[in-house]
């Protein structure tokens, strides 16, 4: 509650509404809450989320709007690299030409920027979710509830709940030596991990053991040593940019790491002082692959620590 504190301290001093919600207008949010086992917490109005396929839609549909060609169904197989400056994304259709070229690629980001010499600090760590079978009184208003103490959030999906789980001792994953054809639905269902999950969560959301596990979500999310983003241009490489360690906040960072991009890529300059997100922060030690898998799995296993924890 100490470390609560100070969060609604700082968002508010940041023009960011947060205040602590007293057990009535905790009931009113999530009515499935069981106040008894609840020390506290604080509500964050402006908080809120959406659907990630209709997030990417619209950002797709506004690109081609501005004269964004949008390629599916191609596969990048290399970067074209021309006297130290990137010349075109070589791909299963040919060669596309670029005096710039920004790679965003998620897990497969640090496998696509090795293409041009450059692996980033970061790691790709297994992040699962389920969806429950619907369930009776959940209101439109029900915002996302992180339960720090668990290492768990949840929130509504489809008439019934979706929660994820922190995993105290994370599964990361090094693409490489997986099948070229890898993908996210390819990983095992995480039965044993989301009944952990449940379990750690049914005290305060006693609903949660009644609930039928409608569908297993199975992600892939990157984290640097440090948990922030890596965002900017790839060093030795003219022209070339690319943005990873999301830390399971993408779309929520999206637009303003978009805008940087953007900028760098036309104006030369972010718009901004990112020493925070700078790919090269850490220095030689990013050449210690498995420092930076240690120190990346260990910022996703405590994530919702005291020392980790973000106001979102």
């Amino acid at each position: 509650m100490a470390s609560f504190e100070e969060h609604v301290e700082h968002a508010n001093k940041n023009g960011v509404e947060a205040r602590f919600a007293d057990g009535t207008e905790m009931s009113r949010l999530a009515p499935h809450l069981d106040l008894p086992r609840v020390e506290g917490g604080y509500f964050v109005p402006e908080d809120g989320y959406l659907d990630p396929r209709q997030c990417a839609r619209a950002f797709s549909a506004a690109a081609e709007d501005l004269g964004v060609r949008i390629r599916t169904g191609t596969a990048a197989t290399g970067l074209a690299v021309q006297d130290e400056r990137v010349a075109g994304v070589e791909t299963d259709r040919g060669l596309v030409e670029a005096e710039q070229a920004v790679v965003t690629a998620g897990p497969w980001t640090g496998m696509v920027a090795k293409m041009a010499g450059h692996e980033p600090a970061m790691v790709p760590i297994r992040h699962q979710r389920v969806t429950t079978a619907p369930a009776p009184g959940i209101p439109d208003h029900h915002p996302v509830v992180r339960v720090t103490d668990a290492s768990c959030y949840l929130r509504p999906e489809d008439g019934g709940y979706l929660y994820g789980f922190f995993e105290p001792d994370p599964t990361s994953y090094d693409l490489e030596k997986l099948p070229a054809g890898f993908r996210t639905a390819d990983i095992e269902e995480p039965v044993e991990v989301m009944e952990e999950a449940r379990e750690r969560l049914s005290p305060v959301f006693p609903v949660l053991k009644d609930l039928e596990i409608a569908d297993y979500k199975r992600g892939l999310t990157t984290f640097a040593p440090d948990g922030a983003y890596l965002v900017g241009p790839v060093p030795q490489v003219e022209g070339l940019f690319a943005a990873t360690g999301c830390a399971a906040l993408s779309i929520a960072g999206s637009a303003a790491v978009g805008r940087w991009l953007a900028d760098w890529v036309a104006r030369g300059d972010p718009g901004e002082d990112l020493p925070s997100v700078e790919p090269e922060r850490f220095g030689d030690r990013a050449a210690d692959r498995e420092w930076v898998r240690k120190e990346g799995e260990g910022f996703y296993g405590g994530y919702y620590s005291v020392a980790s924890m973000s106001v979102a």
